[in-house]
């Protein structure tokens, strides 16, 4: 019989190919881990709000329906998504992806400049997480009067936050018709009151934001306390009326409704040049310099200056240059040390900002008014 063969194997070859096949798996561990989103966060610059998602199941989900998300694979140039209030970032080790909605139904990529019409899925993570970013915003809804009232029925209470400062405080809605009428629940939460009015009472309003039957909504408060009724001590909140210029409403309240609402860009873009002008001096007049940086180019800078002088100001007899690049003004000033009532006439220089979609007003105008303090 004749031998049987046998068959030699290279050690070489065998430990080449192993090191081969190891490196092919290693090179597709790491390409995954690199492309593999591990966190996914949506944004709203506007609310100023944020909600994070890192739960692997999640991540999985909404990267599944983006990618269901279907477009016409055409660039879309001319697409202006910066002024969408929404962003959906990917994150992973290679990149962030970024998308932004307006609502539900598309959404941009930024990457391949492509409007997506969104999966049925994405669509309802869409409107959970404008929900979310909502309730996360400190700012609150733009709700009518006629709404809340409902929410917040006499006897109810309510929590109430100032956005600039923080603070928060409860009251209880004691009565009001075209407004609530209502006071702080304890001694401490009329502390507050007064700490946000910079420690003083004053019919000066601030934008705040009061949660109640599970809404935020946006509103206007005075800081000083009255009689109303049989009770002592009520504060107003004004809420958006259904109609402008109903009862009880004007701009300054309007002011503090739209910033409440952290809409007081939106307000400002909408307004004509003299509205604009109109809008600036009751920043002015109801102190809020931080307003009123927003509305000036360059910003002032108030700290130190005369301007925490002037306790009020009325602007009358307000006309537009015909180059719409100023508004003439009569005003009327007051101090804290006097004079009070102080005529003057003022010219106040303006120009479009394409950036911040409204009017700037050069702030020259301030050394006229605060002449002689």
């Amino acid at each position: 019989m004749g031998r049987r063969g046998i068959c030699y194997i290279d050690l070489r070859v065998v430990i080449l190919l192993t090191a081969v096949a190891v490196l092919i798996v290693f090179t597709g561990i790491s390409y995954w881990r690199w492309v593999k989103v591990t966190r996914v966060e949506f944004v709203s610059p506007e609310l100023r709000s944020s909600w994070h998602i890192s739960g692997q199941n999640e991540v999985k989900e909404i990267v599944r329906q983006v990618k269901a998300s279907t477009g016409s694979g055409q660039e879309e140039k001319g697409s202006n998504n910066c002024r969408d209030m929404f962003r959906l970032r990917l994150f992973s080790r290679r990149e962030v992806r970024v998308f932004t909605f307006s609502g539900e139904e598309r959404i941009f990529d930024t990457k391949n400049r492509v409007m997506l019409n969104t999966s049925p899925g994405l669509k309802k993570i869409l409107m959970e997480a404008v929900r979310e970013l909502r309730i996360r915003s400190p700012y609150g809804e733009l709700l009518s009067w006629n709404v809340v009232r409902e929410l917040m029925p006499v006897e109810g209470e309510a929590e109430v936050t100032d956005p600039e400062t923080g603070k928060t405080f409860s009251v209880r809605r004691t009565g009001g018709y075209s407004h609530a009428d209502v006071i702080p629940v304890s001694k401490k939460d009329e502390s507050v009151v007064r700490q946000i009015f910079g420690g003083e009472w004053t019919w000066k309003r601030r934008a705040v934001v009061v949660v109640t039957g599970g809404r935020k909504a946006a509103a206007s408060m005075s800081g000083m306390p009255h009689r109303q009724g049989t009770t002592d001590g009520c504060f107003d909140l004004r809420f958006p009326p259904e109609k402008d210029n109903e009862s009880g409403d004007n701009m300054s309240h309007r002011f503090m409704y739209y910033k409440a609402a952290g809409k007081l860009s939106e307000l400002l873009g909408e307004a004509s040049l003299p509205e604009f002008v109109l809008l600036l001096f009751t920043a002015i007049d109801q102190r809020d310099w931080q307003s009123m940086d927003i509305m000036l180019s360059p910003a002032a800078g108030i700290g130190g200056t005369k301007l925490e002088q002037v306790i009020g100001v009325t602007v009358y007899d307000i006309k537009e240059d015909k180059d719409n690049s100023a508004c003439r003004m009569k005003v009327s000033v007051s101090f804290r040390a006097g004079p009070y009532n102080d005529k003057r006439d003022l010219t106040v220089r303006v120009r479009w900002d394409e950036g911040m979609g409204h009017y700037k007003a050069d702030p020259g105008f301030l050394q006229e008014l605060l002449r002689g303090i």
